[in-house]
């Protein structure tokens, strides 16, 4: 019954199975290193992504969680400590005397709350910037 539930291409790793736990233990050591891989391929991914200079912080941040995500969903944790330090250390220039002030606090943020912060300034900046447009019109 099992074997008629599989598609075609995993017959091959099965076809000298002769029990249903033989069956079962080479279904799970053919998806397990698929994990291992898939594991492998998102921390890389996640430990190399910088934020571009024309990149939003909404976008970036957006990036970094749905990696961080990803391995959650394949029981790989990552810690709120790692994300946070992770996410601080690639953010552009313009973001590094803010991300100065945050490493003055006794506590660093959770992530959640990280990502709060980082959209905050991203307003401000925003803001800022379209501040100082008005003001050169004005000129």
């Amino acid at each position: 019954m099992l074997r008629t539930s599989l598609k075609d291409n995993i017959i091959p790793h099965i076809r000298d199975c002769k029990t249903s736990k033989e069956t079962w233990d080479v279904l799970k050591s053919l998806y397990e290193t698929s994990n291992t891989n898939q594991i492998f391929f998102l921390k890389t991914k996640l430990l190399s992504i910088k934020m571009e200079a024309n990149e939003s912080i909404r976008n970036f941040i957006s990036c970094v969680k749905e990696l961080s995500d990803k391995l959650g969903d394949i029981g790989e944790k990552v810690s709120n400590t790692d994300l946070v330090t992770m996410t601080l250390n690639v953010l552009v220039k313009e973001c590094q005397v803010f991300v100065s002030s945050l490493s003055t606090r006794e506590k660093p943020p959770i992530f959640d709350e990280l990502i709060g912060i980082l959209l905050q300034q991203e307003e401000r900046i925003k803001t800022s910037v379209w501040a100082q447009k008005i003001q050169i019109w004005h000129w």
